[in-house]
C-alpha cells in the first residue's frame, strides 16, 4: 500500500546497514515494487533508485 513505502524502505535500510544481508534488502524492495498499486511517480522512482543502489553495492561487496 502507499502508506507503507516509507516503511518498506526502513526495513531495507535496517537489512543493509544493521544485519547486512543485501539480499533480503533487494527481495524487500523488489516484492513492495511487485505489490504498488496507487503509488506515485515518484515513489516507485524512488525504489527503483534504492534498488539499484542495493544491486551496485551488493556486487561490489561479493566482487572483492
Amino acid at each position: 500500500e502507499p502508506g507503507n513505502i516509507f516503511a518498506v524502505v526502513e526495513l531495507s535500510k535496517l537489512y543493509e546497514h544493521k544485519i547486512h544481508d543485501f539480499k533480503y534488502a533487494i527481495d524487500t524492495i523488489n516484492n513492495a515494487l511487485g505489490c504498488l498499486r496507487n503509488s506515485t511517480h515518484g515513489e516507485h522512482e524512488a525504489l527503483v533508485h534504492r534498488l539499484n543502489r542495493l544491486k551496485r553495492r551488493n556486487n561490489s561487496i561479493h566482487n572483492k
